[in-house]
């Protein structure tokens, strides 16, 4: 593409302008969110003979896709000089959100002589790790971290928080807890995301009674939870099964501090709960979902089942596929076939297309009632011959 004499007065390019000039321009795509534009006129700046710098560059790369910035470094090192700390930096970045952690892995070591990488560059590598599917993903940012001071460079906040996200995504909790403390040794203060990054670390790991200690000592510092923090403990003490009665104390906790409960708060909780407690929860929240009566109508009895899809009319809510396969699968279990054939069409007039699990439900339910209906049978038979005999 070639950007036309009414692009480039846009741009406050001129016949007369320098390089400096045309460098601005190059920065200004950065507000406008035009990253080919970057590209286009520094190949514009090469056609009118003007030598693009290392600043030229440097800002290109910035604003590129990971492939572009690769491709960019290459093209620098062809036509002027080796790429400074600028330039990698912003190729790490580029990388790092594209979740290419492999290239900006090799970026950072490839770095030397004059492009010396700081603590920006350190934690956009940190963050990269997250990409990583090998299962060994913490072991590279442990390694990073411990790098830093080998380049006389302080981690800060944001180090410690990026290793701690990692560990979490590799439910690696002893490690977090352990980057943790190391970070209250450096005499820095935890913020909101350290916690939050610590606690699902534990929760994820199964170990909620240490998440739990983490929200004692938010407050032992004035730090304020937040709806995060909580529910990564609900989730984790429903999947232990053995958690409902506390995670229903921790909504009690939730509504004491003024936090509100979200949609994720309920679905956890009536997943597992008495369906008591789901119809008080359901009554009382405005935050149901049709997940949230997905969840409480899965594996509920027929009556409960029946009753939470004819709750959910007054709450605008439109049952969908799963709400009614759901329903019908509880029906299945006790043989009311008519129920299951009246929900089956109830699918059809409300245009939801039903899946196999609706099918197939229907069918058992029939299969179900019918089984029913002759051992009731061959019980009256019994009973009936039994007492002509008498």
């Amino acid at each position: 593409m070639v950007l036309s004499a009414a692009d480039l007065a846009d741009f406050k390019i001129f016949p007369w302008s320098d390089v400096v000039d045309w460098n601005v321009a190059i920065r200004s795509c950065r507000s406008r969110r035009a990253w080919n534009f970057g590209l286009i006129l520094l190949e514009t700046m090469e056609q009118n003979l003007l030598k693009p710098d290392i600043i030229s560059y440097s800002t290109s790369t910035s604003q590129l896709p990971w492939i572009g910035a690769l491709s960019m470094m290459l093209r620098m090192t062809q036509q002027i000089a080796l790429p400074n700390v600028v330039t990698y930096g912003g190729a790490i970045h580029a990388c790092q959100k594209a979740g290419q952690w492999k290239a900006a892995l090799d970026l950072f070591f490839a770095m030397d002589g004059d492009a010396v990488p700081n603590v920006v560059i350190f934690n956009t590598v940190i963050s990269a790790c997250e990409a990583c599917e090998t299962g060994e993903q913490w072991q590279l940012a442990m390694h990073l971290l411990s790098l830093m001071p080998m380049r006389r460079l302080l981690a800060d906040e944001v180090s410690f928080n990026s290793v701690i996200s990692v560990c979490e995504q590799c439910c690696q909790w002893q490690i977090a807890l352990d980057v943790f403390s190391a970070m209250m040794t450096s005499m820095l203060l935890p913020n909101l995301i350290t916690f939050n990054s610590t606690i699902s670390a534990c929760s994820k790991a199964s170990q909620p009674s240490k998440g739990l200690a983490l929200i004692r000592a938010m407050r032992e510092q004035h730090l304020r939870a937040d709806i995060i923090s909580y529910n990564s403990i609900i989730t984790a003490d429903i999947e232990q099964m053995n958690g409902w009665q506390r995670s229903c104390q921790m909504l009690d906790d939730l509504m004491m501090a003024s936090i509100l409960p979200s949609s994720i708060t309920y679905n956890s909780v009536i997943s597992a709960v008495d369906w008591q407690t789901t119809l008080g929860l359901l009554t009382m929240t405005p935050m149901a979902t049709v997940i949230t009566f997905s969840s409480a109508i899965d594996g509920s009895h027929w009556t409960l089942a029946l009753e939470l899809q004819r709750c959910m009319l007054p709450n605008t809510l439109r049952p969908n596929v799963i709400t009614f396969s759901s329903t019908i699968t509880s029906c299945q279990k006790t043989g009311l076939w008519q129920w299951a054939l009246t929900l089956l069409d109830a699918m059809d007039a409300r245009a939801v297309a039903p899946n196999g699990m609706s099918f197939n439900g229907s069918i058992g339910a029939c299969e179900t009632g019918q089984k029913l209906q002759k051992e009731q049978s061959s019980h009256w038979n019994s009973n009936y011959s039994q007492g002509a005999a008498r």
